[in-house]
């Protein structure tokens, strides 16, 4: 049985490099391509399950009749969608907006690179136990109880076929809150340290040029959303991208991870430019015919 679960494990580990890069590879070229062709749908959707959610909700809290529930959710299912496609362009006018206004001080960082923070402990994250060393507790919320019986039922049977207990899925769970607060820390120290380097005068200036770029950004937002969606899911997918190609090539051809862009300025460019071919891609695939 240990070797059993020994080679279920190595299969596991063996699998899941090529099939997270394949999936990231396949988000990538959708968002980089087909982007500007469904974002509206993607939008709509996203307004028809949160009308659904807001409106399960507030059937709970006013002790709306069982009967009711499903007339509830499907006119607030129909009410967030509408609303969505009706606000289409302010979405992307919301969304370019907050991109350009966050993508000015990130240029500066990247161009400009972070001062060495102070000396800090950002190593050490915070511990998951009480003042007293007890460990802290989850609260008990109420959830489906058939759900739960289903999920643990799948959970047990996982668990047993990878010999996997709940010491060692708490110790990964830790694991990777440690990770996300240490890297939360450290960039937090690194910004902080790069806006504390400026003086009065280029704070106010990169205030300035934030809100201007957020300004510009909704005003091309709300006169051309398709645009602004081909701009944004260009840069996302581009982003993707590029990370998996960084990914596959560190994972497969290490020796030649020097040909890739490395450095933040370089990276940099590279996005630029991917983003800039994948506006132009979007444009001439999916532009209108001029005669119509």
């Amino acid at each position: 049985m240990d070797h059993l679960h020994s080679f279920f494990g190595q299969t596991v580990n063996a699998a899941s490099v090529p099939l997270t890069l394949g999936i990231s590879a396949l988000l990538g070229l959708f968002l980089f391509v087909m982007g500007r062709k469904l974002v509206k749908t993607a939008i709509c959707l996203s307004g028809l399950c949160l009308g659904a959610v807001g409106a399960f909700v507030a059937a709970n809290h006013f002790n709306v009749k069982p009967e009711l529930m499903l007339v509830w959710v499907i006119g607030g299912a129909v009410a967030g969608a509408l609303l969505a496609w009706i606000g289409f362009r302010f979405w992307m006018a919301a969304s370019l907006a907050g991109l350009a206004a966050l993508a000015v001080p990130a240029l500066g960082v990247i161009w400009q690179g972070t001062p060495t923070p102070a000396a800090a402990d950002v190593t050490a994250p915070p511990s998951s136990k009480s003042t007293d060393g007890e460990p802290k507790k989850r609260s008990d919320l109420p959830v489906n109880q058939f759900s739960a019986e289903d999920v643990k039922k799948t959970v047990d049977k996982a668990k047993e076929v990878t010999g996997i207990d709940d010491e060692d899925i708490e110790k990964a769970k830790q694991t990777v809150i440690d990770a996300v607060q240490t890297t939360y820390d450290f960039q937090r120290e690194h910004l902080s340290g790069w806006w504390e380097s400026m003086n009065k005068e280029g704070q106010r200036n990169m205030t300035i040029t934030a809100a201007i770029a957020g300004l510009c950004g909704a005003l091309l937002g709300f006169v051309l959303p398709y645009f602004s969606a081909s701009i944004q899911t260009a840069l996302v997918g581009g982003a993707i991208l590029l990370s998996t190609v960084h990914g596959a090539i560190n994972a497969y051809a290490p020796q030649h991870s020097a040909w890739l862009p490395n450095e933040p300025r370089a990276l940099l460019i590279t996005l630029c430019l991917i983003t800039i071919v994948g506006i132009c891609i979007q444009w001439t695939l999916w532009r209108r015919a001029a005669d119509k």
